[in-house]
């Protein structure tokens, strides 16, 4: 008799809508739920693409500080076939010149350049005899290739770019 009593008074007289609260509750915080970890997640790919465009960056300037400062040198004379520089001075760190000279009055010289603690660039500077329809008989051919890197050494966080001047 005691349990007859018992389900009566609890389940006889239940209001029909008691349960709707608490799973209309339910199902606003999943939906806000979702809107926030998608947001999170997006945030997050923002931020690893900010951090790539910023070391990208980093390197773009190397290369260019490293194809400006062999520029230089170039209009000095250092990089001839006829030059016995062995050093040059780029942002006030001295350089060692690797040469590469063959019969014909052609080569190219090599040199990296360690810019900060991090970052670094590794030039090559060519010299050939072309021809030009615009110019008659062959001509000599400067071409300085700039690779410039966010972190020397290796790194799987390395990013290299580069920059090609032709003259």
């Amino acid at each position: 008799m005691k349990i007859k009593k018992y389900f009566t008074e609890r389940f006889i007289n239940l209001d029909t809508n008691s349960g709707y609260t608490l799973l209309f509750s339910i199902l606003i915080s999943s939906i806000i739920l979702a809107i926030g970890v998608s947001v999170l997640g997006l945030a997050r790919k923002e931020l690893m693409l900010t951090l790539g465009a910023k070391e990208s960056q980093v390197a773009i300037y190397a290369a260019d500080d490293g194809l400006e400062c062999a520029v230089y040198w170039d209009t000095v004379g250092a990089f001839a076939t006829t030059s016995t520089l062995t050093t040059i001075k780029c942002h006030d760190n001295v350089v060692s010149l690797t040469r590469g000279t063959s019969a014909d009055g052609t080569g190219s010289t090599d040199f990296k350049v360690q810019f900060d603690s991090l970052r670094c660039a590794v030039i090559t500077v060519s010299k050939k005899y072309t021809t030009n329809q615009l110019i008659s008989g062959p001509y000599l051919q400067t071409t300085v290739d700039s690779k410039g890197y966010n972190i020397c050494g290796t790194n799987p966080k390395k990013v290299e770019r580069y920059l090609q001047m032709v003259y």
